[in-house]
């Protein structure tokens, strides 16, 4: 199995302007020169030595005031204590975020991905290759806004969700037809049941984490319910299709009970890392981390060994390199006579 590799906000560390229409550009580039590069069967400076390289990418989406979705991790270019979902659009997208870059609507995304890296993609015939955008619908981080904008209510929770949602919907069939599967993943329980409810058929992440807090010197090994969302106030309880987990938390045992559970497992990085902990700013650490979570537990009758599926992290080109090449020399092993 070879680990699906996630540029985290789009492209990682490969571009400043994380989540923007810019990096879309910067990560076609580099996309298109490793599948080039791949099928010139050139051995040198190869991340893969016969197979397409899938893109999957990561970013995360939110809605303004007046109801528009967004394409924003947050707070960037913000300095007066509010966020995307306490302004309207026009004033949104007027926010320089560094170098002329600015917040792009969802809509917006979604068709330059459909204009630059879908033409860029294998064609349809190769059926093998699936490539992946994984949507992370922030949980509204609202204040009370200026008194300008009291006129406006807040949209409701499901009302965010559905937002986007429909956005997504305009750029199914597209999507679908060059095999590229659209993931919604969230910390929030609620959104996702949502996102279950209204879309059955798209693939759900719950995302954990359970990070050192600052100060403190012991943290509590992190519990994941892996078949039902805890409820104690009377919700349908749903199953997600994969759980993505912090670097800082995972364990052996996550994976291998979510596997027990038929989920797909991600390992995310955090941005900033708690001291003491993996980052993914260097190849020892990415191969450190891959030996660790990918041969959880190797079978004796034939079945392949079990490990995490997704990647998603900043040093995208890294742990694209270091994914296949792990890959290709445990095959190597496993097929050795013994």
């Amino acid at each position: 199995m070879v680990v699906e590799v996630q540029g985290h906000r789009i492209c990682g560390d490969l571009s400043p302007y994380f989540n923007t229409l810019s990096a879309i550009h910067v990560i076609h580039d580099v996309f298109r020169t490793v599948n080039k590069n791949n099928n010139n069967n050139d051995d040198e400076g190869h991340i893969t030595n016969n197979n397409i390289v899938p893109l999957s990418i990561e970013f995360d989406a939110r809605v303004t005031l007046d109801g528009v979705a967004v394409v924003s991790h947050g707070p960037e270019g913000f300095h007066d204590g509010h966020g995307v979902e306490d302004k309207l659009w026009k004033d949104v997208k007027c926010i320089d975020i560094g170098d002329g870059h600015h917040i792009p609507t969802l809509d917006d995304m979604l068709n330059t991905i459909t204009e630059v890296l879908i033409p860029a993609t294998p064609p349809p015939e190769n059926s093998h290759v699936l490539h992946a955008i994984n949507v992370e619908i922030k949980y509204p981080t609202t204040t009370r806004g200026s008194s300008s904008l009291s006129s406006y209510t807040q949209p409701s929770l499901n009302d965010r969700v559905r937002i986007i949602l429909e956005v997504l919907d305009e750029y199914k069939r597209i999507f679908y037809d060059n095999n590229i599967i659209i993931r919604v993943s969230s910390f929030n329980r609620d959104i996702l049941r949502y996102v279950r409810s209204a879309r059955p058929t798209i693939p759900i992440g719950t995302i954990y984490n359970n990070r050192v807090k600052e100060n403190e010197d012991k943290r509590i090994p992190l519990s994941i319910d892996y078949v039902t969302w805890m409820d104690d106030e009377g919700y349908t309880k749903v199953k997600g299709d994969s759980v993505n987990i912090c670097s800082e938390c995972i364990t052996r045992k996550h994976v291998k009970e979510a596997k027990k559970e038929g989920l797909d497992v991600m390992v995310w990085f955090p941005t900033i890392p708690s001291k003491g902990f993996i980052r993914d700013d260097n190849m020892d650490n990415i191969k450190l981390l891959l030996k660790k979570l990918m041969s959880v537990e190797v079978h004796n009758d034939g079945i392949p060994p079990i490990g995490v599926d997704v990647l998603c992290n900043n040093n995208y080109l890294l742990s694209l390199y270091y994914s296949y090449r792990y890959e290709s020399s445990r095959s190597l092993n496993q097929n050795t006579p013994r």
